[in-house]
């Protein structure tokens, strides 16, 4: 059976999984830490049960480019290129707007509303401070490789108002208030441990790159850095 392991350190807390859709283990890090510190004690963790990581099978890497944390987005690359070219396997490439759609349509499938095949969905992420990243998918489609547009609130906004059928933020937005009043918002997080059947159809399509191509995406060439405090008083 096939065994990927996937991991996500772009976004608020890092996370792993292993295994593929009909059973897999997932371990996560404390949002509150960080996640350069922690990652390689959680790939101990997470394959502790199973021997080892050296002694484990591994048909693909799956990881989440970003955008999201910079400097989560370079660790994730580094190390499943590491990962990767030993186990000689290939990787397979996702992005945080991918994974925050994948759950949003699990909250609307779970609660009863999922989206007729064909909807579009807009899926927004926060950028750096009063930016957002956001694209949208059609369901039932290819998540593979989305546009991704950049803009601030009023830009995003206009989009809403558009034709979108369905829109999916990420939960930690609620809280901007130039965000406040749009109707109808799946509020989800990213999740990367729901991307095994993409992953697994990638995989079989050949949609994969080798290890040493395996790359960070940031979205943006301005990171735009500021102090937390500089973020707190810009929201």
């Amino acid at each position: 059976m096939t065994q990927i392991l996937l991991l996500d350190t772009a976004t608020r807390s890092a996370t792993l999984a292993l295994g593929n859709s009909g059973e897999h283990r997932t371990v996560r890090s404390d949002p509150s830490e960080r996640n350069s510190r922690d990652l390689m004690a959680l790939v101990r963790t997470l394959f502790e049960n199973c021997g080892g990581l050296a002694s484990t099978n591994l048909d693909a890497v799956g990881f989440n480019r970003g955008p999201g944390s910079y400097t989560g987005s370079r660790l994730a690359a580094s190390v499943v290129q590491g990962i990767a070219y030993v186990k000689q396997c290939p990787v397979i490439e996702f992005n945080t707007l991918e994974l925050l759609y994948f759950s949003g349509l699990q909250s609307l499938v779970q609660s009863g509303h999922s989206p007729i095949s064909g909807a579009e969905v807009l899926v927004a992420v926060e950028s750096k401070v009063g930016e957002y990243f956001w694209t949208g998918f059609f369901v039932g489609q290819s998540t593979h490789a989305p546009q991704i547009t950049v803009g601030d609130a009023d830009a995003l906004l206009g989009s809403i108002q558009g034709e979108n059928s369905v829109v999916i933020m990420n939960a930690s937005m609620q809280s901007h208030p130039n965000l406040t009043g749009i109707a109808d918002v799946v509020w989800a997080e990213p999740r990367v441990e729901l991307a095994f059947e993409v992953a697994a159809q990638r995989l079989n399509q050949g949609a994969v790159v080798d290890a040493l191509s395996a790359e960070p995406l940031y979205g943006q060439d301005n990171i735009g850095w500021r102090t937390l405090a500089e973020q707190r008083a810009q929201r």
